[in-house]
Order: C-alpha cells, then sequence, then structure tokens
C-alpha cells in the first residue's frame, strides 16, 4: 500500500490510515544528533502515533493537507451556523405572521406536543405547518385568512415546491386546508374564452345599437348602429369598430 495523504485523510502503512476528522493536531519532532524527523499524530481518544524517519517532503504535505482540513471544516461550521440563524429568522417570521393573520379566529395550527424546528432539525414550514389528524374535524377558517396564509407559505417556499403543504383527503387540519387553498390556486381551470385576445368590448344598448369599449383604455368608446344608414361614432363608415360588432 502507497502513502496517500490528502484533505480528507492520512494513509502512512503500517502505521496509520485514518480520516483528518479524527486526529485531534499534528506536530513533528527532530531527533538531535540523529538529522531523523518524527510525525506524531494525536488522535481525539487520547492515542498518539508516532511515525518515525519520514522524508521531510512526506511531512510537508500532511502539514498542508491538514491545514486544508481545518480551513474546510472552519468554512462548513460558519455556513452551518449562517444556515441556522437563517431559519431561526424564518421560523421566527412564520409564527408572528401566522399569528397576526390567525388573531381573533378560533384556528389550530400547531400540535400538542410542538417541537421547535430549531431542536427538531427541521425545517420551519415543515415543522409549523404539519399534517396533525387529530384535527381532521377542525372547522372551516375563513377564506380570508387561508388566502393570507398561503400567500406567506408560498412566498417563504421560494421555487422549493417540495416544502408546500400537501393535502390530505377527509383531513381538516390547518395543513390540508392550506394545502387545498394553494393546489386549487394552481390547478385554476382558464376556458377558451379567457384565453381569446380582445380588441373591443362589445355590449348592445338598444335596438341595433351597440357600445363598443377598448379593454385597455375604458375612456375610448363609442357607439355602433346596424340599422340603416351603418354608422359609428367615430365617423368613418368603415371603421373596425363596425367590423368588430359585425364579426362578434
Amino acid at each position: 500500500m502507497k502513502v496517500k495523504i490528502n484533505d480528507q485523510l492520512i494513509c502512512i502503512p503500517p502505521y496509520i490510515s485514518a480520516r483528518w476528522s479524527q486526529i485531534a493536531f499534528i506536530e513533528s519532532q527532530e531527533e538531535e544528533g540523529k538529522g531523523q524527523t518524527t510525525l506524531k499524530l494525536h488522535l481525539l481518544d487520547g492515542k498518539v502515533i508516532s511515525i518515525p524517519n519520514l522524508d521531510q517532503s512526506i511531512i510537508d504535505i500532511a502539514f498542508h493537507e491538514h491545514l486544508l482540513h481545518l480551513e474546510t471544516s472552519q468554512l462548513t461550521h460558519i455556513k452551518e451556523d449562517s444556515i441556522r440563524e437563517d431559519e431561526k429568522v424564518g421560523m421566527n417570521m412564520i409564527m408572528n405572521i401566522l399569528q397576526q393573520v390567525t388573531k381573533g379566529n378560533d384556528i389550530q395550527v400547531l400540535p400538542k406536543n410542538f417541537i421547535s424546528p430549531l431542536f427538531a432539525g427541521t425545517n420551519p414550514i415543515e415543522a409549523i405547518l404539519q399534517h396533525i389528524p387529530e384535527h381532521k374535524d377542525h372547522s372551516d377558517a375563513p377564506a380570508d385568512v387561508l388566502e393570507k396564509m398561503a400567500a406567506v407559505i408560498r412566498t417563504l417556499a421560494g421555487n422549493n415546491a417540495t416544502l408546500l403543504p400537501k393535502p390530505e383527503p377527509h383531513c381538516n387540519c390547518m395543513h390540508c386546508q392550506i394545502g387545498r387553498v394553494i393546489y386549487e390556486e394552481d390547478h385554476i381551470t382558464v376556458s377558451d374564452q379567457d384565453l381569446v385576445f380582445r380588441t373591443w368590448d362589445i355590449i348592445q344598448s338598444g335596438d341595433k345599437l351597440y357600445v363598443v369599449t377598448n379593454p385597455l383604455n375604458p375612456s375610448e368608446q363609442f357607439n355602433v348602429y346596424l340599422g340603416t344608414p351603418i354608422g359609428c361614432t367615430c365617423g368613418e363608415s368603415n371603421c373596425e369598430h363596425i367590423k368588430a360588432v359585425l364579426y362578434t
């Protein structure tokens, strides 16, 4: 087996093969008068592995890779601390908003044995809006409250659809009520009529008389008469307003 040292592990047969995470610190000692250097690896369990007569280049590599491991670990810890702080802020935000939205309503959002997401190690949205079978007969929350809560959850979930609550059939807990609102919003059916681009809105106001209005500018309005003679208040005899009424 060959010597292998990188920022994850150190392997110097037959002395040691371990991850840097198992090693507390390392040091080298040069024996006086012999010109030989010993590398000492202090393990987390208190053991010390001494490797004598190592080439200086190997010792230099060991120190370099161990330093890389320490720097990487430090960055990882900083990132994890930052994530935990963001989750704490997110949880507090959710709790405050839900309290404001549900104020004055008999709404049960949290389970009886609720554990803070900071201690449970779960996502704040998943922990706070978890499915609660014991609330299956919960009364319907006001529509405006559900819509506000759904909007809050959507915003905090961002583009991560997996964080959105999934409604369970025959359950009316707040998780499922909000989940159904979000599901219905995502599956709104648009009719073919709604998809047609309208140039003019046309309303019949009398016998052969129509009011033609620009939907983008309601102040742009004309009266079209389809009697004899055909005419439009715009003054043109073959205008688009007359055509719009004829072809509607």
